[in-house]
């Protein structure tokens, strides 16, 4: 599941409801309270248990943010600071966000070809709309208008301390937008390319951009010390470099070689910042393992 606290501030949320002592004693639950937990009336608990098809368990954040908010039980006794964060008296915004996470979900279900989960979560998208709140195109709409900002959010956290070109940031950003907002299934299998061609690039880049950055210094000190043949050599190196980099460049939208040479530009960490925001955003893509084969640079 995308990470569902950048939505509606779940993170939060979900804390008013945690077990001050661990887990809880119910094991068929994320870690919730067992007050809360025994406040989920029957039909709720069968109802959003559902979701994931484990009839048995409210084990996704989905589910249980889901069965905090809309199970009665629950309701009666949630702490204030569940209130506030997703109020009550606020049903219309709370089932956008709700219905924006349920209508994310179905998206990559839907590139995932996996019609049996695409069908529960489409039944609770419509299960939502018919509280009478919102309708689809709502929620459709409140979608697209917040998906940017929800990847800028999360590529922005990942990279926080990691010197890399704005203009990568950037590219890593819109890749994963268009992913997102691509209803039309061929065009979103180009754009999933495209965020496997900047992982691979990722991966690949730093360590040859290192090498290259290392002959640079032993040229440099070759021609203090003038040694011809160091520096003739060198400079092929160099040049050889240049034409291995320049896809990756390309890919990355780096600024030139040159331009990066001065700049305080560091790409260590960048390929496990990306991979993390993949296993944050793809979760079941990348459990499945889907890969666009035979890639081209």
């Amino acid at each position: 599941m995308p990470p569902l606290e950048k939505v509606i501030g779940f993170e939060t949320y979900m804390d008013c409801f945690k077990s001050k002592i661990g887990r809880p004693k119910d094991q068929r639950t994320v870690n919730i309270d067992d007050k809360y937990v025994r406040a989920i009336d029957k039909d709720a608990w069968q109802f959003f248990s559902a979701l994931d098809n484990d009839l048995g368990a409210i084990d996704t954040g989905l589910e249980a943010a889901l069965a905090l908010y809309y199970s009665p039980g629950v309701v009666a006794i949630r702490p204030v600071e569940a209130d506030a964060i997703l109020p009550q008296d606020n049903p219309k915004q709370a089932d956008l966000k709700f219905g924006e996470a349920v209508f994310r979900e179905i998206q990559t279900l839907r590139f995932l070809g996996n019609t049996a989960s695409m069908g529960r979560y489409e039944g609770m998208l419509k299960w939502i709309t018919d509280g009478g709140n919102i309708t689809r195109a709502e929620v459709e709409a409140y979608y697209r208008n917040n998906i940017r900002g929800f990847i800028s959010e999360i590529v922005d956290e990942e990279f926080k301390g990691i010197k890399i070109p704005a203009s990568t940031i950037s590219l890593i950003k819109q890749t994963i937008t268009d992913f997102y907002l691509t209803t039309v299934q061929a065009t979103k299998t180009v754009n999933y390319n495209n965020i496997i061609r900047i992982d691979i690039a990722l991966k690949e880049f730093p360590e040859m951009y290192g090498a290259y950055l290392f002959n640079n210094s032993i040229i440099e000190y070759a021609r203090k010390e003038k040694w011809d043949d160091i520096i003739t050599k060198g400079l092929k190196q160099k040049t050889e470099f240049e034409t291995e980099l320049q896809p990756y460049i390309n890919t990355l939208k780096t600024p030139t070689l040159s331009i990066m040479g001065g700049q305080d530009i560091s790409w260590d960490n960048a390929y496990q910042a990306y991979k993390n925001i993949q296993m944050s955003l793809f979760p079941e893509i990348m459990r499945k393992d889907i890969q666009i084969r035979n890639l081209r640079r």
